[in-house]
């Protein structure tokens, strides 16, 4: 039995959970409270999510909760079996969660305009206390993690520009092919989905991407291959 502990909006979580609907497994989810994730050390020693735990073994990471799963469950393939596919999977799903993570981050819960929508939803399971001053706190948090990380020491018009070149190499890379490596569906895909799906949450980043009909076009058919099915 898999369980997975996560916070709903996280786009880790949300990787995670489509490579579950991937791979068909079931999976019951918890859902952290902010308040409490730097606490529940026996769930997550280092206070990060999500967390996969599968009967008492538990895994965090997304990235090593994809290979856990990509081990136990081989078919359908992740991972490609070419070295040099894997190889390109390998650095895609990195620039994805460590490049790509900041921009959707800052974009939705740093900048004023977007934080008051985004902070009110990734506290919806909090008490009321914590509910009415966490949009206050949220944007400062992130600021402080965008800015130690660069990102976030860069005006907006800066970051957008950044974006479009991201979204330009995305859409190049596909060119007329349907996944990112390769002919089938891969970690990559989800990984830079997972990321731009966030991104799309935003009035900015939903511009971006559908100036660019293939990237979207790409989307829709990630979303589709990897969404819970009934």
């Amino acid at each position: 039995m898999f369980t997975l502990y996560q916070f709903d909006i996280s786009p880790f979580c949300d990787k995670v959970r489509r490579i579950l609907n991937v791979k068909g497994q079931d999976y019951a989810i918890r859902e952290v409270k902010i308040s409490q994730a730097g606490r529940l050390r026996d769930i997550s020693p280092s206070g990060k999510y999500p967390v996969l735990d599968h009967d008492g073994q538990r895994i965090s990471d997304s990235t090593d909760i994809a290979h856990y799963l990509e081990r136990l469950f081989p078919q359908p393939p992740l991972v490609p079996a070419d070295p040099h596919e894997a190889a390109l999977v390998h650095v895609l799903e990195d620039w994805a969660d460590e490049s790509l993570y900041f921009q959707e981050m800052t974009m939705r819960l740093v900048w004023p305009q977007n934080a008051k929508h985004w902070a009110p939803i990734l506290l919806k399971d909090e008490g009321a206390l914590f509910r009415m001053i966490g949009p206050r706190m949220v944007p400062k948090i992130a600021a402080r993690q965008s800015k130690a990380q660069g990102t976030g020491r860069k005006s907006q018009a800066q970051i957008i520009t950044d974006l479009e070149r991201h979204a330009d190499a995305v859409a190049g890379l596909l060119g007329a092919r349907n996944y990112l490596v390769g002919k089938m569906l891969s970690l990559a895909d989800i990984s830079v989905f997972a990321q731009l799906f966030c991104i799309d949450g935003t009035p900015e980043g939903k511009a971006v991407i559908d100036a660019r009909p293939g990237l979207r076009a790409w989307m829709t058919r990630v979303d589709q291959e990897t969404c819970k099915r009934k």
